[in-house]
């Protein structure tokens, strides 16, 4: 996985947890590290696509994804990031 996917997946998977489940993978801080390098980026379409995901005209002026219902999340992403929640801390994860 290139490092735009993988920064992309967690920031969606950490407003998953955030926004349905009411918990914190990493800290807000990180979070906005996350967001701020990905504004960085030239977007990059994603064949699993979770870039479709992102409305990127708001992302631009806010980091929030609150918009994006718990149903639109794919099963998979949503299922690693319950494994990542369990472990505790996002960095853990080998």
């Amino acid at each position: 996985m290139n490092k735009y996917a993988q920064v992309l997946s967690e920031v969606l998977m950490t407003s998953y947890v955030y926004y349905h489940l009411d918990e914190n993978l990493i800290s807000d801080t990180e979070y906005d590290e996350k967001c701020t390098w990905l504004k960085s980026q030239k977007r990059v379409r994603l064949k699993n696509g979770l870039d479709k995901l992102i409305n990127w005209k708001q992302f631009k002026t806010s980091t929030s994804l609150y918009y994006i219902r718990e149903d639109q999340y794919p099963e998979g992403l949503k299922r690693i990031a319950l494994k990542w929640l369990k472990l505790g801390d996002i960095h853990e994860r080998s």
